[in-house]
């Protein structure tokens, strides 16, 4: 009997061979755009769960200051046709590489469809250090 370590598991093929598939939605990337989107929306076609996900998400990398909590300016949640996702600054990776990791691994253990973002800066969302 093969040892299970060598095949991986089910989840982990079916993710190889999706991402192998030349699908548009990724796991394991190499980022070429400013940013890239975790879609709320699994490899199965079924919308993720709980519906606050990406507020919660977000959250995690949010921030406190000047009285109010907001949400960091490399990581934010976005709604688009009625998709819950989260939108991740490419710089972040940059900045704070393990919460770059961190968001990658997420979207990859919860089987969340990834893809890219814009090719150029959001308006008002210019995620420079400076």
């Amino acid at each position: 009997m093969p040892e299970r370590a060598d095949r991986g598991t089910p989840g982990t093929q079916r993710l190889h061979r999706r991402a192998q598939g030349g699908s548009p939605y990724f796991f394991f990337m190499q980022v070429d755009s400013n940013e890239f989107v975790i879609l709320g929306i699994t490899t199965e076609g079924k919308a993720f769960r709980p519906s606050d996900w990406a507020e919660r998400l977000a959250g995690v990398m949010s921030s406190f200051g000047g009285g109010r909590l907001g949400y960091s300016p490399y990581c934010f949640p976005i709604t688009s046709n009625n998709i819950k996702s989260v939108v991740v600054n490419a710089k972040l990776k940059e900045i704070e590489p393990m919460a770059y990791g961190f968001l990658l691994n997420f979207a990859r253990d919860n089987e969340l469809q990834v893809r890219h973002g814009r090719d150029h800066p959001r308006d008002g969302t210019d995620a420079s250090p400076d």
